[in-house]
């Protein structure tokens, strides 16, 4: 072996390093529904729902739209509240969602045990 291949095989040595990535995903916390058909998990990617209910129509705000602030409040106007809500966390602005906490009405918050 003279001394270019020598060093053709050291250098495709030192191009064969291996990579290691550790993608974490923590779970901070994880809620189950009354019966036990849904839950929704927090994570440090988000918070995720899931239903393993199929007689009813599971419909997720896709919160990766174009969400404005003057989006909520036209929500808020049509009583949407359900709907402002999710947007203003999606904003994710501690005044909008304080706001639009205070504004939804108290009996259009249902107990939950």
């Amino acid at each position: 072996m003279d001394d270019s291949e020598e060093e053709i095989k050291q250098n495709s040595q030192a191009i064969k390093v291996k990579r290691t990535i550790k993608i974490s995903v923590w779970v901070k916390c994880v809620k189950f529904s009354p019966d036990g058909k849904q839950f929704c998990v927090s994570t440090t990617e988000g918070v995720l729902i899931y239903s393993n209910d199929h007689t009813e129509i599971f419909l997720p705000l896709d919160i990766d739209e174009d969400i404005t602030l003057e989006k909520l409040i036209s929500q808020l106007k049509k009583q949407n509240y359900m709907w402002s809500l999710l947007m203003a966390l999606k904003l994710n602005n501690a005044k909008v969602i304080h706001k639009t906490i205070q504004l939804i009405p108290e009996a259009q918050i249902p107990i939950i045990a």
